[in-house]
C-alpha cells in the first residue's frame, strides 16, 4: 500500500533584485545554473557592468 502524501511546507520568498536580472531579461535568482555551488554559472553581468 502507498502511504498518504504529506504536505510539505517550504519557507521560500521570491525576491527580485535589479542586479539579478540578466541583459536577456532572465532572473538569475531563479536559474539553477546560477544557484548551484559546483560548476557555477557566473551570469551575464561582470563586476565592471554599471547597470
Amino acid at each position: 500500500m502507498r502511504k498518504s502524501c504529506e504536505k510539505k511546507k517550504y519557507n521560500t520568498a521570491i525576491v527580485f533584485l535589479k542586479e539579478m536580472i540578466a541583459p536577456c531579461g532572465m532572473n538569475c535568482g531563479s536559474c539553477l545554473g546560477y544557484m548551484r555551488t559546483e560548476i557555477h554559472c557566473p551570469g551575464c553581468r561582470s563586476d565592471t557592468d554599471s547597470d
